[in-house]
């Protein structure tokens, strides 16, 4: 989508969020225990109206759509027996910037909200996956709920994208199969919590994609060549510290933001949500809620993806902070939290 455009979204609910984090750093002594079940389902609720709510606004405006008009269009395609990587972007090109560079995966999984219009459709999208984030999070600590403050949520809400529901697979293993409609999402929920429903899933989905469409892979990858604007944070002037991540090769979320480093991915925070399931106490969370408004702030104030040296920033201001949290713990293998 157009950079301004979402800047534009965005800049209101920084502020916003800034303050919901300083209220919460008030009470943050109380966050660090996990809830029972409907406790989480209550934080769920509340996760998937405020979802809802950022989504259904920002949607509604026919002039910024967001990335969920993709794979809704996507959906709508397959159901004509026609194919997503034709019709994207060639049946609107003021609307669609790019090619469809998504799994066919990602359109068979939006197909039962085609039925609705679309900003409703995408209004409960986000919101079944920030309530299913919200679930898994609880279930392990409140504090982790600090996330629904952060810049990276904070977009993907305005423009619905997959990260916070692939999140959530990395904690709620059943979820495991939607790894493979963004598959570097996908491959961070693997490396820090690698599960047979992840594995399993993923491959019955495949294959069931192939069996509505047995030549879609060669349509994607052709259209994954011309991917523009993505960044491989190891390579950027910060990336070879993350290497210092190799000393603590046996903790999940040195894992986790050791490979990640290394594929590539948006550099519009959006795609770095998944980080936050490494803070580790609330103290750390809030720390990097902040930091990360800031970064989107001063991002936003030098261009955006038109910053000469915005991908290297965006590498440094999201990576380099759990990079210092790991490397203050052993390299211990870290006890997972039961699943539900």
């Amino acid at each position: 989508m157009n950079d301004n455009a979402w800047q534009r979204q965005v800049a209101p609910l920084v502020g916003a969020s800034a303050r919901d984090a300083q209220a919460v750093s008030d009470v943050s002594a109380q966050l660090g225990s996990a809830v029972s079940r409907r406790t989480a389902l209550r934080w769920a609720l509340a996760a998937a109206a405020f979802g809802f709510v950022i989504a259904f606004l920002s949607m509604s405006r026919a002039d910024r759509p967001g990335d969920f008009l993709y794979w809704y269009t996507a959906a709508q395609a397959l159901l004509r027996g026609e194919s997503p990587y034709d019709v994207i972007p060639a049946i609107d090109p003021a609307r669609f910037e790019t090619n469809f560079f998504y799994p066919l995966p990602a359109a068979l999984v939006t197909v039962p909200f085609v039925a609705l219009p679309y900003a409703i459709a995408g209004g409960l999208f986000v919101a079944l996956s920030s309530g299913l984030l919200a679930y898994g999070l609880a279930r392990q600590g409140v504090y982790k709920l600090l996330v629904f403050a952060s810049a990276p949520y904070l977009i993907s809400a305005v423009i619905g994208t997959w990260t916070p529901v692939i999140a959530a697979a990395a904690v709620l293993p059943w979820l495991g199969f939607l790894a493979v409609v963004k598959p570097n999402v996908g491959l961070a929920t693997f490396l820090f919590r690698p599960t047979k429903w992840l594995v399993l899933g993923s491959c019955l989905l495949l294959a069931f994609s192939l069996l509505i469409r047995p030549g879609w892979p060669a349509e994607w990858f052709h259209d994954l060549m011309e991917v523009p604007g993505r960044v491989i944070p190891l390579l950027t002037p910060t990336g070879p510290l993350l290497l210092l991540l190799a000393t603590r090769w046996r903790r999940p979320e040195a894992r986790l933001l050791l490979g990640y480093a290394c594929v590539p991915q948006a550099p519009w925070f959006y795609d770095q949500l998944i980080l936050w399931l490494i803070p580790a106490t609330a103290r750390q969370s809030i720390n990097y809620v902040y930091i990360s408004l800031l970064g989107l702030l001063l991002w936003m104030y030098q261009g955006g993806v038109e910053w000469r040296y915005g991908t290297w920033f965006l590498s440094a201001i999201l990576y380099l902070p759990p990079l210092f949290m790991i490397m203050r713990r052993p390299n211990e293998e870290k006890r997972a939290a039961p699943a539900d």
